[in-house]
């Protein structure tokens, strides 16, 4: 585990039950040769700007923000370790070539790269997203909803998921919170389907 002093205190005011969750996904990490990187601010830093955690298959890096409430801190916990898990999933979407290329394409665009095909990899990106969401809020519903419920997480996965939409429409990754209270109030408590236009 990587994390400077102000990130282990803020780890330490967090519940036993994610303590120890957090020391079991840096065993498991480091048993495959990753890194879990904790901030101690309320965001990390990546290649499309400011976020509040991300995983890195390449850099073998599964990195999130600790100055953060313990709910959003366990949403962004699973989230990423939902990606990892993912990745090592033989059989998952992250090795649909296709998707994960897309999904690769769609970052390099809003990295400046040229792309005229651009409603594709947004769905791609759609797509291997809602594959992890399905799977952290498997894990919440396990080990978690006595802190988040998952129908509250269903409804900010929601947001993450029409967010990329936002994004693809601007070509800027977020720079202002996207869970404001009248957008969550408007969210329904489930996964849809597709996520191709952003509702009213």
């Amino acid at each position: 585990m990587r994390a400077n002093k102000l990130a282990l205190l803020n780890l330490s005011k967090m519940p036993k039950d994610v303590r120890y969750f957090v020391n079991e996904i840096d065993e498991e990490l480091r048993s495959k040769g990753f890194t879990l990187y904790l901030s101690s601010g309320a965001s990390v830093k990546n290649d499309c700007g400011m976020c509040g955690g991300y995983f890195d298959s390449f850099g073998k890096t599964l990195a999130v923000a600790t100055n953060v409430t313990v709910e959003r801190f366990i949403s962004l916990l699973c989230h990423e370790f939902s990606h990892y898990a993912q990745a090592k999933d033989k059989t998952s979407i992250w090795y649909d070539e296709k998707i994960n290329n897309n999904h690769s394409k769609f970052f390099y665009w809003l990295g400046g790269a040229k792309h005229y095909k651009t409603w594709e990899l947004v769905q791609a990106a759609i797509e291997l997203e809602k594959d992890c969401e399905k799977r952290a809020l498997k894990l919440i519903r396990r080990r978690f909803s006595h802190i988040i419920s998952p129908e509250e997480y269903s409804r900010r996965a929601s947001i993450y998921l029409f967010g990329y939409i936002f994004v693809h429409e601007t070509g800027k990754w977020f720079t202002k919170d996207l869970y404001q209270q009248p957008i969550l109030d408007a969210c329904k408590p489930v996964l849809r389907r597709k996520y191709e236009v952003i509702p009213p």
